[in-house]
């Protein structure tokens, strides 16, 4: 996720690791789209703005715009794998969305002071490449949190679509993708993908990193 805000009035980027990054493309998954608008709000409240409005010079109120992006297609993306917190790179393709994104912010004479990303490399490098492409060198303040992190989808990570409707069936796969209260079984802690056995996350208590998620529950962190 990132947080942006642009040259005319003052203008907020968020972007989510599921699929959020800067751009002026809002583009994610459907069923991220109320989950997204309220971490948006979040956002922007941790950034000490009320109602999406922050004081100007003279103290004057100027309006935020919230913008949310998906990150750029990814290698797990082309495979078709429930990626999750695994830091699947991205592809050429992926690389270019990112680009071109960046590319539609600067046509639209925006262009970001501040983002916030999640802690996956593939919103990091979609921000850094739509920051390029707008033809910045360097953005005000950048910040990753691993809140904004894409959410844990416990057993399903790691596999294809194809093994995990074999594995689980096709009611269980398509209730654990779309609902917003029901979490899928939690990931195995031995496995590699369990962000506990990841140093990246190891600053975090073990018992602070989720095993599954729901949408309510990517809501609440």
């Amino acid at each position: 996720g990132f947080r942006i805000r642009m040259r005319h009035p003052p203008h907020l980027l968020l972007c989510s690791a599921l699929a959020l990054c800067t751009g002026s493309r809002a583009f994610a998954s459907a069923s991220w789209g109320a989950a997204g608008r309220r971490l948006g709000a979040r956002a922007l409240h941790a950034a000490g703005v009320d109602g999406g409005i922050r004081g100007g010079a003279g103290g004057e109120k100027e309006p935020l715009q919230l913008l949310l992006v998906r990150h750029g297609e990814s290698e797990a993306n082309k495979a078709r794998i429930f990626v999750s917190w695994i830091d699947s790179p991205l592809t050429a393709r992926g690389r270019k969305e990112a680009s071109l994104s960046g590319e539609a912010l600067k046509a639209a004479g925006l262009c970001a002071d501040s983002v916030f990303t999640s802690m996956l490399a593939r919103a990091e490098t979609t921000a850094q490449l739509m920051v390029e492409a707008c033809g910045q060198d360097q953005v005000e303040e950048t910040k990753r949190d691993w809140r904004l992190n894409e959410r844990m989808v416990g057993c399903l990570v790691g596999l294809t679509m194809e093994e995990a409707l074999e594995r689980f069936g096709n009611d269980s796969v398509r209730l654990w993708r779309t609902s917003v209260d029901v979490r899928p079984d939690p990931i195995d802690e031995a496995s590699e993908n369990f962000p506990g056995n990841d140093p990246t996350y190891s600053f975090l208590p073990r018992d602070a990193l989720p095993r599954t998620e729901c949408l309510e529950d990517v809501r609440k962190r």
